[in-house]
Formats: structure tokens, sequence, C-alpha cells
């Protein structure tokens, strides 16, 4: 059967208008493989380019029989060629708008999800200094915080809602004002949690510490459950996940704010890297003198003048070395 007979079988089949022996016959050829090759790819574009369009003034018959119109007019290669294209521009398009959609909605998605989360995340404001920088902030809730050199406090915007919370690293002196809403100050290993009260906070050198100038702090290490009541001239550090009261830290804890610099009986290395957030320079001390301990108080001196007399007080040497300042 030639290409032109076996479309107009497959239209009379279609239609559902094949003899006993004719479907007898089509079974037949079904199990030759060209054959059922040829079918198979009639039964592909018919479904392909979709079933003709039927109206209520249109009958079945009047459908098939114009496409078979057209077959019998020798316009079935035309037939098979549009349905081709048009199988083809239907997949390209497909192809092509399946990404474009799928982009739409992922980036719809991204946005509805952000806007979201703007909403649900508090924002946070930073206030940082950098070497030899010293900042006085006023915080929104009336409470002064003066920041030292190389430090920074975050708090989210609505810091004066329920309670008043500050993340801080490195040095800091409060002034709370006083409130019922808590004031709380979280570091690295410790929670200070107060109401109204003055005192200064360090977290230099990986550890807290507090003293109390007045009023009163409850005093907690981060992972730890107890809690330290601390008054007015406490101090106090986080050891072992636990606070505890100090009677002297070698650490005047109101000097950096006079602007002075007083070391009680300190480590070299700790006195290094104070000098080193002070005038934003490198001061490193050689391994084996790092921990010689010295006292002294500078006020007005400039870094090569402490160096000098930190080098006398100790019997060691000061030298530069690569723009760093080195002890030893």
């Amino acid at each position: 059967m030639d290409d032109l007979k076996l479309e107009k079988f497959f239209l009379r089949w279609q239609q559902g208008m094949l003899s006993t022996q004719e479907t007898a016959w089509l079974e037949d050829q079904k199990a030759i493989p060209e054959f059922r090759k040829q079918w198979s790819a009639l039964q592909k574009s018919w479904k392909q380019a979709g079933e003709p369009v039927i109206t209520t003034s249109s009958p079945v018959e009047a459908q098939w029989q114009r496409l078979a119109s057209r077959i019998e007019n020798g316009n079935v290669r035309d037939v098979h060629a549009k349905l081709k294209q048009k199988s083809w521009h239907r997949w390209f398009e497909q192809s092509v708008q399946r990404p474009v959609f799928a982009l739409v909605a992922a980036v719809l998605i991204f946005f509805a999800v952000w806007q979201v989360y703007q909403l649900l995340v508090p924002k946070y404001q930073i206030i940082a200094t950098a070497p030899a920088e010293r900042l006085t902030y006023h915080l929104p809730d009336g409470s002064t915080m003066e920041l030292n050199c190389a430090s920074n406090a975050q708090f989210p915007d609505d810091f004066n809602a329920s309670e008043r919370c500050i993340v801080l690293h490195g040095e800091a002196f409060f002034q709370v004002q006083k409130s019922t809403k808590p004031f709380i100050v979280n570091t690295e290993d410790a929670v200070i949690r107060v109401t109204g009260t003055e005192f200064n906070v360090r977290t230099f050198e990986g550890k807290t510490q507090i003293a109390v100038q007045s009023g009163s702090v409850a005093f907690s290490a981060l992972q730890g459950k107890s809690s330290l009541q601390l008054t007015e001239k406490d101090a106090a550090i986080i050891q072992g996940n636990q606070p505890q009261k100090i009677a002297g830290t070698g650490y005047d804890y109101g000097a950096w704010r006079r602007g002075e610099l007083v070391f009680n009986d300190r480590e070299l290395q700790s006195v290094a890297a104070e000098l080193s957030r002070r005038f934003a320079a490198i001061v490193q001390v050689k391994d084996s003198l790092q921990g010689m301990r010295i006292s002294a108080h500078f006020k007005n001196e400039s870094l090569q003048e402490m160096l000098a007399f930190i080098a006398q007080a100790t019997g060691t040497s000061v030298k530069m070395v690569g723009g760093d300042y080195w002890i030893r």
C-alpha cells in the first residue's frame, strides 16, 4: 500500500469505518516491522497535531471528508509537512517557554521569601571604632555607650522594645538609663543583665571582665547556669563557664576613658596588644618574653616613648622589623 492509500486508510480507521476484513488485515500488517513503524509515525503525527475542531454545525464526517479531500488532491505531503512543522514549533516554543516560566517563577518566589525575611528578621545597627579611635554613642533609650579602641557593638533597630540588647566585642563603658526594660549585654562568653547602672565590660584576650561603678549587675556565663550579683566597685571575670569575683586584674578599668594606660603587673603580651589597639600599630613580643610582667602608668606619652620605657624597665630592646615593633 502506497503512502497516499495508507493515510486514507488511517483516516477511515480513526473514524471507526473499517470493515471486519480491513481490521483483520490491519492487525496482520502490524506484525511487519516496516508497516508498524509507518503506522506508529501516523499515530504520533496525528496526536501531536491535535484532533480537528468539531462544531455543532459541522458533522464529524464533514471534517474527515474535508481532510480526506485534501489528501485526494495531492496535498498529503503538505499535510504531513505542516504537522511536522507544527510539532517542531510547539516543541521549540515549549522548550523556550518552560525555562523562562521556571526562571520567572523562581524570581517571584525569591522576592516573596526575601520580603518575608525582611519582615521577620530584625535589622541591626553596628557601632565600631578603629584602632587608635574612641567613641561616645547615645543609645535610643537614653543610655550612653563609650567604645574603646578597636571595639564594636551591635543592637537591633527595635532596641527599646521589650528589652534592650547589645552584643559587644572589645571594650565599652555603659551608663544605663533606668527602666523596667532589662538592659542586656552579650559577649562571646558572658551575659550581663541590669536595669540601671554604670559598668565597664572588657572582652579582649578571649575572656569577659566586668567592673561595676554604680548600681547592681547580674553577671553570668553564656554557657553556664549560675549568676553572680555584682554591686558598686565589684569586678568579676568568666573562668571555666563560671563567673568569679576578682580583687584585682592588673587593669584600671577607668583609665582608657581618661586617655591613660595603666598596667598593674601585666604580662608583656597583654601590654603589647593594648598598645597596638591604642596606636593602630603592630607591637609584638618575642615568645620567650611574653610572660614577663610590668607595671606602668602612661598618660600623654607617644608610642615610641612608652616602648622605650618598657625596654628600659624590662631589660629588653625594641626594634622595627618590616614596619612592626618587636620587643626582644
